[in-house]
């Protein structure tokens, strides 16, 4: 097997490449907000089949902005010709294959320095914090997946909560009974990475907006999923 003898680019060395490869790019800081939210290789699906064809602006941002489940659906498209070639795929690029569980499990067994410079970056303090929480969203995003019941469900991988004033949007359920079981927690870590991911995202807006539209039945509140009182003020929360 051949090894994979392209260089590391950079996201701004990527932009470069397409642009020499005849890629229209009318705003330089979204097409790399979006090399960096999606990755080179997830975006290559979209642009390989129509690399030959033209398409109207509208078109493109439609595929910049498309969202990582849909384009991921694509990806086996840039794998091939690794396949073809006999070469090992570099870490950039075998990752796009992964589903989430992998991801997890490999971040589990990377080195403490890699696990702690990979937290630092989404302003998390202590790599076991990122590695619990990766282990939790896993464990809901196969629960929704599955389309079994989320709502009221009990955490199986319960993940783990900062030290008082060490993420200080985090203090206000630090010490709440039972929050780590129940699904509230996990929309918590969800609302402070993206943060650092897309913090121009209207999902936490969406996210407010059906749980302030929880029907009222009679026995059943977002308590049943582990909100605690006053959760819409908690700094997490605030629009």
């Amino acid at each position: 097997m051949s090894l994979y003898t392209k260089p590391f680019l950079t996201l701004e060395q990527q932009l470069s490449v397409l642009k020499a490869r005849g890629l229209s790019v009318s705003d330089d800081v979204a097409a790399l907000a979006c090399l960096s939210r999606f990755g080179y290789y997830r975006l290559s699906a979209y642009w390989y089949p129509l690399r030959e064809r033209r398409w109207s602006r509208t078109l493109r941002r439609v595929a910049w902005s498309c969202s990582a489940w849909t384009i991921s659906k694509q990806i086996p498209i840039f794998s091939r010709s690794f396949t073809f070639n006999g070469s090992r795929l570099p870490i950039w690029v075998s990752v796009e294959l992964w589903d989430f569980g992998m991801l997890s499990t490999f971040f589990k067994g990377m080195k403490v320095v890699d696990q702690s410079a990979i937290a630092a970056r989404y302003g998390i303090p202590d790599w076991q914090l990122l590695q619990s929480w990766l282990r939790s969203l896993n464990f809901v995003r196969n629960v929704a997946a599955h389309h079994s019941r989320l709502w009221n469900k009990n955490l199986i991988d319960q993940p783990k909560l900062p030290k008082a004033g060490a993420m200080p949007d985090f203090d206000a359920v630090i010490g709440v009974p039972d929050v780590t079981t129940r699904l509230f927690v996990v929309l918590c870590i969800t609302l402070h990475l993206l943060r650092a991911v897309c913090p121009n995202s209207s999902w936490p807006k969406r996210l407010r907006q059906e749980l302030m539209a929880f029907p009222t039945i009679q026995g059943l509140s977002v308590a049943d999923m582990g909100f605690p009182a006053g959760w819409e003020t908690q700094p997490l929360w605030k629009p």
